[in-house]
Order: structure tokens, then C-alpha cells, then sequence
């Protein structure tokens, strides 16, 4: 038994628009209602990044001996965490977390 072309056409708008309809770009999405967390950090970087949330809280934030551009959170108990950017434009959906 074939299915009418019709059927088809209706089944396939069924599924695609409320997929569509859900998914809603970054652009479009509402802004947050309270701003993005600032962690408590020592910044003795120069230049500075130009976010924080990435960097644990009491960290010091230093500038990469060789590659600018790039940051190191050091923190008190000796890990490091390394803040490469926005390149990703990472910042824009932290709203989200």
C-alpha cells in the first residue's frame, strides 16, 4: 500500500514546524534577568580578559608567558584552568548555566 503524497506532505509539516517552532536562536532567546556571576578573582593580568566567569572563585588570573590572548586562573591549591577567549562567543549563552 503507497501513501498519498498528500499524507506525506502533512505528516513531514506535522513533525518539522513544532521542531522548528522549539528551537529558537541565541539572538531571538530572552536576556537573562539578573547579570552574569562575577567570581571573587585576583587579576594581575595586562591586558585583563575580557570575562571572568570562566576563572574559579580566590584564583589569580596571570597573562600566558608566551601566547597573548591567553589567560591562566591559577588557583590556591595549585590547578590551573586556561581562558583561551571569546572566540567561541562562549560569554553570550552563559546566561543559560
Amino acid at each position: 500500500m503507497r501513501i498519498r503524497p498528500s499524507l506525506y506532505f502533512l505528516g513531514m509539516a506535522v513533525a518539522f514546524v513544532p521542531a522548528m517552532i522549539s528551537c529558537t536562536s541565541a539572538g531571538v532567546a530572552p536576556v537573562a534577568a539578573s547579570p552574569l556571576a562575577t567570581p571573587d578573582v585576583v587579576m594581575v593580568a595586562d591586558p585583563r580578559p575580557p570575562f571572568t566567569y570562566w576563572a574559579p572563585e580566590n584564583s589569580t588570573i596571570r597573562n600566558h608567558p608566551r601566547q597573548p590572548g591567553v589567560w591562566i586562573a591559577e588557583s590556591p591549591d595549585g590547578s590551573r584552568k586556561f581562558y583561551f577567549g571569546n572566540q567561541c562567543r562562549a560569554s553570550e549563552f552563559q546566561r543559560f548555566v
